[in-house]
């Protein structure tokens, strides 16, 4: 079968799967033919049911990965202990959200806890305004490899209620050259919630304390 047999889809969804560039993702998701996801990122991960420890952590890391209308907003919730990467909650992972919407989703799992954000400036300065402790986190050539890199030193332990964190990380791959031959560059697809975690863990990832939080000047709101 294929999404033709598939008589829910919205029609975005169709011009999306129509228009898909990628060879891998026509091949498998627009075509319907088998395909084998020989080049994923993560390999090292399972799921659990971490319900009995998602509250015994002393630190917790709080992301978040802005999205509206062709992306989900994606935030999480994730701890380290030893060797291993625990994403416990899934706090956001939706469309259409506004930052009023997104803060109020927010505040009662994170409460007064800094949240790393994407570096959107306007949008995070609109979150302190609603109450949340948002930092942006560091970007820049190279940031987004160092950050897989540090995550793959860690054993990934993953929820089980965390669904959308499951699909993700099951999909998300290196980009294949013209060969076939796999390049050191992700496929900038199923990576929202696998962004979010790499903007938790920047402190960690960069070696830096804890930041004051920005003020309006500091983001270049006036």
């Amino acid at each position: 079968t294929t999404y033709k047999d598939n008589k829910f889809l919205e029609q975005d969804d169709i011009d999306e799967l129509e228009n898909e560039q990628d060879p891998y993702y026509r091949e498998v998701y627009t075509l319907g033919n088998w395909g084998i996801l020989g080049d994923l990122i993560f390999t090292n991960w399972k799921i659990e049911d971490l319900s009995g420890i998602k509250n015994t952590f002393g630190t917790y890391y709080n992301g978040l990965d802005f999205g509206y209308s062709n992306d989900p907003t994606a935030a999480g919730r994730q701890a380290i202990k030893g060797k291993k990467l625990y994403i416990l909650e899934e706090i956001i992972y939706e469309l259409g959200l506004t930052n009023n919407l997104i803060a109020n989703k927010l505040k009662p799992t994170i409460n007064k806890e800094y949240i790393r954000c994407d570096n959107e400036p306007k949008s995070i300065a609109e979150l302190r305004g609603y109450g949340i402790e948002a930092l942006a986190a560091k970007k820049g050539p190279g940031s987004v490899n160092f950050g897989i890199q540090y995550m793959k030193q860690f054993e990934i332990i993953i929820d089980r209620k965390c669904q959308n964190a499951i699909n993700e990380i099951q999909l998300y791959q290196w980009k294949k050259n013209k060969d076939g031959i796999a390049i050191n560059e992700p496929v900038d697809k199923n990576n929202h919630f696998m962004d979010q975690i790499r903007y938790a863990l920047n402190d960690r990832i960069f070696e830096k304390k804890e930041e004051k939080p920005y003020t309006a000047q500091e983001l270049g709101i006036f």
